[in-house]
């Protein structure tokens, strides 16, 4: 009786081999160039929020009468690639009122784009008392 061995592997299970590692590698790749993608978009996000604090918190620091109603855009906000419309209205009351309350909205883009990434406001009150019940 012959044995006959064999050494290697046959044409068929290796163009079997490169299906099932193609099969798992494209979607593989995919979901690593959405993550990849996702992480950037995230960079963004946080970037442009901590930038929209910033300003919001500087300008509550900042003396009632100081701030000035209006929009403003300031362009390459602290020199990040971010630009930054402050809109400054008075939610209560007029500049002559006694008691007034101004709203300051902080809209927060890409330079150069029309889109907000973020947007934040808070309130700034002037002779107004907050009383929780």
């Amino acid at each position: 009786m012959i044995l006959l061995r064999k050494n290697g592997f046959t044409m068929v299970e290796l163009v079997m081999t490169i299906v099932v590692s193609t099969i798992i590698a494209i979607p593989l790749a995919l979901m690593v160039r959405e993550h990849v993608i996702s992480l950037n978009d995230i960079q963004d996000d946080s970037m442009a929020i901590e930038l929209a604090r910033y300003d919001v918190e500087r300008l509550k620091n900042t003396a009632y009468a100081s701030l000035s109603i209006g929009t403003t855009t300031l362009s390459n906000y602290q020199s990040y690639p971010y630009d930054v419309r402050r809109t400054i209205t008075y939610r209560l009351g007029t500049s002559g009122s006694a008691e007034s309350m101004k709203k300051i909205q902080v809209d927060v883009r890409k330079a150069g784009s029309s889109t907000n990434v973020y947007s934040l406001f808070d309130y700034v009150a002037k002779n107004i008392t907050i009383v929780n019940p």
